[in-house]
């Protein structure tokens, strides 16, 4: 897969949640990964795993990978299965290289959702 990222989100109403602050680790899911908004809040585990251009044949740095989540949408124009924020781009590749080769997979806290079935439990039991 491919990934490029855009900047210019921290002044823009993103498609999910308008101008609720979201942080900086946020991305774009294109139709692969829209499904009608259902994407939005979606967590995504993104790693960079190689170059996809002649300018930097290593563009992958930083950290082994990071969590982003989906609050825009990218139209069918889009150059990449997921677009990143500038910042999360740097976190995994060289801005400079402008696109990588990524994996990604849905991310979900296990501890979040352990806790909120015991939460859901304790409730039941009241």
């Amino acid at each position: 897969m491919t990934n490029e990222y855009f900047g210019g989100w921290k002044f823009a109403a993103s498609a999910c949640n308008g101008y609720q602050n979201d942080g900086v680790m946020i991305a774009a899911a294109s139709d692969a990964f829209w499904d009608g908004g259902s994407a939005c809040g979606r967590n995504y585990k993104v790693e960079s795993s190689g170059a996809t251009n002649q300018g930097d044949p290593n563009p992958c740095r930083g950290q082994d990978y990071m969590v982003v989540k989906i609050v825009y949408y990218c139209p069918s124009g889009c150059q990449g299965t997921i677009d990143l924020s500038q910042e999360a781009f740097a976190a995994i590749a060289n801005p400079d290289a402008d696109k990588t080769e990524i994996s990604l997979h849905q991310y979900v806290d296990h501890l979040l959702m352990l806790l909120s079935a015991v939460a859901l439990v304790s409730n039941c039991m009241l």
